[in-house]
């Protein structure tokens, strides 16, 4: 079932990416929206049109920006199911070498020990132990991330498959609101919607993780 589950999800990724390949275009380059925004004054646009093609043109460059962040938090995402399996092993191996460790009294263990070395792996302890205690509370909090994860994972994909193809059909038609789409609000939709289908990626990749931690 877990597997069938991810599978499921790289296919609303495919579709998604897949979906009217004719309407959607490349997204413009961050450089040339930039240089947009900087010229918009010299168009000597009417000021309520120059105001929506500067929030378009804005909107843009923040559809881009939260493109590369998805796309570097799917990155993360990879690399951290890719070696799961190594660091779950040496978590276990090491688990099983103190479980079969010879233990030693306290008082044998320190006997000769003078007070400055015993202050010394007293600071050492207790670095060691306070390091434990922020691994252990950040364990805990990504337990009860995984929980939850696979849920809110499946609700964002849904609704990022519909904005997809909302975009789509309005590129494939070329209006919106009974207006042709201007060449920025194009722009914008065409930086919305690889965003879109990062975001499904990352949602895909965050439903197998947390399967895989189960």
């Amino acid at each position: 079932m877990p597997l069938l589950r991810s599978f499921f999800a790289t296919l609303f990724l495919g579709l998604c990416l897949a979906a009217h390949p004719v309407a959607a275009a490349e997204p413009p380059a961050a450089k040339a929206v930039q240089d947009s925004l900087a010229a918009l004054a010299d168009r000597k646009l009417a000021e309520a049109e120059q105001s929506e093609i500067k929030a378009q043109l804005e909107q843009t460059l923040s559809f881009l920006a939260a493109r590369d962040e998805s796309q570097q938090k799917l990155d993360a995402l990879k690399v951290q199911l890719r070696d799961a399996p190594r660091l779950t092993s040496e978590a276990q191996r090491e688990l099983a070498r103190l479980k079969a460790g010879q233990q030693v009294a306290v008082a044998t263990r320190y006997a000769r020990a003078s007070v400055e070395q015993l202050e010394q792996q007293l600071s050492e302890r207790s670095g060691k132990l306070s390091g434990w205690q922020q691994e252990l509370a950040e364990a805990s909090s990504l337990l009860i991330t995984a929980q939850t994860r696979p849920e809110r994972a499946q609700a964002e994909i849904s609704a990022n498959q519909t904005r997809a193809m909302q975009i789509n059909n309005l590129l494939k038609v070329g209006k919106e609101a009974g207006k042709s789409l201007t060449a920025e609000r194009r722009g914008e939709l065409n930086a919305e919607l690889p965003r879109s289908c990062s975001r499904n990626a990352s949602a895909a990749w965050t439903r197998r993780a947390s399967t895989c931690r189960r």
